[in-house]
């Protein structure tokens, strides 16, 4: 049951786009939205400002989060806030620990329009760090940072066939559920493999290949699918073959209309692969569509 929704702001316009989506599921499941932000000192020619000037600094922080906790409370949201100070990344972990957040929604790109972007900086090692899911929503040029709520009805789940990349599945079906919202389990088979060929025997054909590939794709869909659908949720199954998962992934989600992407955020390569160079990474870069992630225990 999601109870504490954690919206980190930087005090930004960009910031503020993650609010329609955690403002949506704060209304499905009553949950309350905790916005925080973290102080950093304001430097100039790398020396700090005097201590009247970081006050103003921190007061207007302060009442920058207080009119959006504001905002919230008059559209009937339970709402609080807190300005926090320590190491961005670090203090951040800390507090979702404190204050139990079931989940972070917040944006991939920080302070100023678009000129620092905090999809490395921040969300990566975040997303790693982070016990609770990260829901991670790409800011635009246009979109109102208090536009209407984001609908959450259509989840696709990219699924590489591993049992890494089913870890995300708990997560998004917690979410789906409390959502109301239908489930598509994508599987993407990124090539035909390269069978060692005894000498004096026939290759297969490519086509056989494939189709065999698609079949054993299917039916780990299903194995997968089967249990869900036992509870009772609305899932299908789809798969493709692309040499580029992220792509497929995009492209399939655009196709299906689906408001949210969720995979892990390591898949066939293991805790090997760190988060930002991932297929997870790529998604979330180059799509529109909120991506939900977690990588508990990298």
């Amino acid at each position: 049951m999601l109870r504490t929704v954690l919206v980190p702001l930087d005090g930004t316009a960009f910031g503020e786009q993650a609010l329609p989506v955690a403002t949506a599921i704060a209304r499905r499941t009553g949950a309350r939205v905790r916005l925080v932000h973290v102080h950093r000192p304001v430097l100039v020619d790398q020396h700090t400002l005097g201590a009247t000037a970081e006050f103003a600094a921190r007061e207007e922080e302060r009442r920058k989060l207080a009119r959006v906790a504001g905002e919230l409370a008059a559209a009937g949201i339970p709402a609080e806030h807190a300005l926090l100070d320590g190491p961005v990344v670090e203090t951040l972990v800390r507090h979702a620990g404190e204050v139990a957040a079931d989940l972070v929604v917040m944006t991939t790109h920080g302070r100023g329009p678009l000129s620092r972007a905090i999809l490395g900086s921040v969300a990566d090692p975040l997303v790693r760090h982070l016990t609770a899911p990260t829901l991670l929503v790409r800011p635009t040029d246009q979109a109102a940072p208090h536009g209407p709520p984001h609908p959450v009805r259509h989840l696709l789940v990219a699924l590489d066939g591993s049992k890494e990349a089913e870890a995300v599945l708990p997560k998004a079906v917690e979410l789906g559920k409390a959502m109301g919202a239908r489930f598509t389990l994508l599987r993407v088979v990124e090539s035909v493999p390269a069978y060692p060929i005894p000498a004096g025997v026939v290759p297969p054909d490519l086509d056989e290949q494939v189709m065999h590939l698609r079949a054993v794709a299917a039916a780990y869909l299903e194995r997968v699918a089967a249990p869900l659908r036992g509870e009772g949720l609305e899932v299908r199954t789809h798969l493709t073959i692309d040499p580029d998962p992220s792509r497929a992934i995009l492209e399939e989600a655009h196709a299906l209309g689906c408001d949210l992407i969720a995979l892990e955020s390591h898949g066939r390569s293991g805790l090997a692969r760190l988060w930002f160079g991932s297929v997870a990474g790529e998604v979330v870069r180059h799509g529109t569509t909120p991506v939900l992630t977690h990588a508990a225990g990298l």
